[in-house]
C-alpha cells in the first residue's frame, strides 16, 4: 500500500496530556502536534508481534478537534523530497539558520546569547512587558526576529517568534494559548536580521556569514 496523503481520525473524548493533564484543546493551542511522526501498522490480531508498517509521514497539513474527535492531515515522508534545492543561495543576506550548530551552519551557540527574565505585566497574550526589555538593558531592536520560551506558569515550554521590541516590552507573532501572569518567568533569544553588519556587531561570528553583501545591482551589470 503506497500513498500520499492520510487523513487520521481519532476519537479522544476526557483525554489529557502529561503531568499537566492537559487537554486536547491545549495541547493544539501550543502546536505540540506540528510535525508530529505518524506510523500505521498492519497487524496480526491473532499475533500481535507480527505487524507490517504501510505508512509513514508527518503531520504537515491541518489538525482539527471537533465534538471530541482529533483529525490530522498526515504527509508521507517522501513529501520532504519536494523541499526547495539548493537551500544555499546567492543572496545578499545570510543562508544560514540562527543558532543552528554543525558543519557549514551559523554555529553562533545559542545557550551563550540567552537571557533570563521575570514577566512585570501583559496587556494580552502577545505583548509581555519585563525590565529585560528595556532600552538601557538592550537595545532597539535586539530582540526583534528572536525567540522566548516561557518556563514557568500556564505557558510553561510554550515558545514563540518576536515580531516587534518597544522599550519595556516585546511582542510575538502568534498568541500564547493562555493568560501570561506576573511573575512567569522566561528564557529569551536575540534575532537576527542576516546581515553581515548584524553577524559582525551582534553576534561576532562574521567568518561564518554565508551572504554576498556586494551582489551589483543590474543598472551596474548592465549599465555604462
Amino acid at each position: 500500500l503506497q500513498v500520499d496523503k492520510v487523513d487520521v481520525s481519532i476519537g479522544l473524548v476526557g483525554v489529557t496530556v502529561g503531568v499537566d493533564n492537559f487537554t486536547i484543546p491545549q495541547i493544539l493551542d501550543r502546536g505540540w502536534l506540528r510535525k508530529a511522526h505518524v506510523q500505521i501498522y498492519l497487524v496480526d490480531w491473532a499475533l500481535l508481534n507480527s505487524d507490517t508498517v504501510i505508512f509513514d509521514g508527518f503531520v504537515t497539513g491541518s489538525i482539527g478537534y471537533n465534538q471530541g474527535t482529533l483529525t490530522l492531515e498526515v504527509n508521507n515522508s517522501l513529501d520532504k523530497l519536494n523541499a526547495q534545492f539548493p537551500k544555499k543561495i546567492y543572496t545578499e543576506t545570510c543562508s544560514h539558520n540562527l543558532y543552528e550548530i554543525g558543519i557549514f551552519t551559523c554555529n553562533v551557540p545559542k545557550a551563550s546569547f540567552k537571557v533570563t527574565g521575570t514577566v512585570t505585566s501583559s496587556a494580552d497574550k502577545f505583548t509581555i512587558t519585563s525590565s529585560t526589555f528595556v532600552f538601557s538593558a538592550y537595545a532597539s531592536g535586539w530582540w526583534l526576529g528572536g525567540k522566548i520560551l516561557l518556563t514557568s506558569g500556564a505557558n510553561s515550554g510554550v515558545e514563540k517568534s518576536i515580531i516587534k521590541h518597544l522599550d519595556g516590552s516585546i511582542g510575538t507573532i502568534t498568541a500564547f494559548p493562555d493568560i501570561i501572569a506576573p511573575a512567569a518567568t522566561f528564557d529569551v533569544y536575540p534575532g537576527c536580521n542576516k546581515t553581515g553588519i548584524i553577524c559582525e556587531s551582534k553576534f561576532n561570528n562574521f567568518p561564518n556569514f554565508f551572504g554576498f553583501e556586494l551582489i551589483p545591482k543590474p543598472e551596474q551589470l548592465y549599465g555604462v
